[in-house]
């Protein structure tokens, strides 16, 4: 830091002239009596400015300023990918058609679906789901009479994540049913295997392309409005509508 200290020194020699004039005679005038003073002024002393002082800066308070413009200029934060909500709720149906002895004849199957995603929603590229498929309720003619059944398909569905809105899965599980009316009450088991492609509307809400192959494991199995033998092999494809929550 430089100072700066200005002194000014004045002496002004003063010169007093008085005539004088005393009997009409001229009075030599007297000699010029200087009157020397001095007056000395100090300034206070004064920050010189310096040009490298100015140019520099503190590092730290230039680290600060550059933290400071950068979470300005700072671009906005992405928003969050598609996270699949755990609980799920629909309708699913399936149609298909059996060849017997007099052709094809039409079949279908649907019901009530309930579900849950039992692996992390962070682990939004592969999935477990565990569901009861097609809860539903049902009634055929037989030739002994009508035959009711009132069933629900626990299932395991393992997928993948193929695009931000697009899920594919392999699905297995076993079509169970409470049967009664003629020929008493007795138990029907057809076990499944089948899979699909989900689409994701929004997080709340994904349509499912989906088919199945059931196989009758007892006699008697009810779809729709049809009563299969034991091992008879049905071939189905629909939809699934489900609303996600939780």
């Amino acid at each position: 830091m430089k100072t700066r200290i200005c002194a000014l020194l004045l002496a002004m020699p003063l010169v007093a002239l008085a005539p004088a004039v005393a009997d009409g005679q001229d009075t030599p005038a007297p000699q010029p009596t200087p009157l020397p003073t001095q007056i000395i002024l100090v300034l206070p002393a004064v920050a010189a400015p310096d040009s490298c002082a100015d140019d520099a800066q503190d590092p730290e308070a230039l680290d600060a300023n550059e933290e400071l413009a950068i979470e300005e200029h700072q671009e906005p934060a992405a928003p969050d990918e598609l996270a699949p909500r755990p609980f799920h709720l629909g309708l699913s149906g399936l149609v298909g058609t059996r060849s017997d002895g007099s052709g094809f004849s039409p079949t279908w199957t649907a019901g009530l679906d309930v579900g849950l995603r039992v692996t992390p929603r962070e682990d939004r590229w592969l999935f477990v789901d565990v569901s009861l498929r097609r809860i539903t309720s049902g009634g055929a003619a037989t030739l002994a009479g009508e035959r009711w059944a009132i069933g629900a398909s626990p299932s395991v569905a393992v997928g993948a994540r193929l695009a931000e809105r697009i899920e594919l899965y392999a699905e297995a599980g076993v079509g169970l049913q409470t049967r009664f009316g003629s020929q008493g009450s007795t138990i029907g088991v057809a076990p499944f295997g089948g899979g699909g492609v989900r689409f994701y509307i929004a997080d709340f809400f994904s349509i499912a392309i989906e088919g199945a192959m059931h196989i009758a494991a007892t006699n008697g199995f009810l779809f729709g409005t049809e009563v299969f033998p034991q091992a008879a092999a049905v071939f189905q494809g629909g939809l699934a509508f489900a609303f996600h929550i939780g």
